[in-house]
């Protein structure tokens, strides 16, 4: 009897140790699970860490926009310091033409008449304004001479080029660092404005320029 009971013993213990040995050869060591996990949790991290970058390159981007194509064109004419772009959007508008010489002169055709209307654009400082006829191959370097000071674009203003002579026309004030800015109408740049000495955009702004409240269509 008894070495039945210990045959019986033996047989169930084989029965087992083979099982376990069974289900110790299915199952895969831990270690081989780790490099599974670990590189699909890279790939989420990065995803994650670039998006709030792309989000704020947008918003910088519709934070500086308008809606007035001429006036965001020339922020991105300048942003991407592309004088050829910068020139491309200058508009000429008429202006008497005139007898004298030097700062100011406005030429007049050959056989005109002084106060024939020619197409001009304007850009100026304190030492007074310069009128470019199309064509005129000084608008290159006028050009360059602004993207060369311009930094940065500062504020977007409404308001007249001057606002004691409304016959240079200009609707919008596109204000630059150091103190430089683009007036704009509906068709193109104006007059390019150098300012008088100032070292910022709020410099330029205090001057009351643009009068002394100034509706700001991007602020500072």
């Amino acid at each position: 009897m008894v070495s039945k009971i210990a045959t019986l013993l033996l047989a169930l213990g084989g029965f087992a140790f083979a099982a376990c040995s069974s289900a110790g050869a299915s199952e895969p060591p831990h270690s081989s699970f780790t490099p599974l996990t670990a590189p699909a949790e890279e790939p989420a991290q990065a995803t994650t860490e670039a998006a709030p970058t792309a989000a704020l390159a947008v918003a910088t981007r519709v934070a500086s926009a308008t809606g007035i194509p001429a006036v965001d064109q020339v922020v991105d004419a300048v942003a991407e310091r592309d004088a050829k772009k910068l020139a491309a959007l200058l508009h000429f508008w008429p202006r008497p033409c005139t007898e004298q010489k030097g700062i100011g002169a406005i030429p007049c055709p050959k056989g005109a008449p002084v106060g024939t209307p020619v197409a001009v654009a304007g850009s100026g400082s304190c030492d007074g304004s310069a009128f470019l006829q199309p064509g005129d191959p000084s608008i290159a370097s006028v050009i360059q001479t602004f993207l060369d000071r311009a930094t940065g674009l500062y504020a977007v203003v409404t308001s007249p080029t001057f606002r004691s002579e409304r016959a240079i026309p200009g609707t919008y004030q596109v204000v630059f660092e150091p103190g430089v800015a683009i007036s704009v109408d509906e068709q193109g740049i104006t007059y390019l404005i150098f300012g008088c000495g100032q070292a910022s955009g709020a410099a330029l702004v205090a001057t009351h320029r643009f009068g002394a409240n100034p509706v700001y269509l991007v602020k500072p």
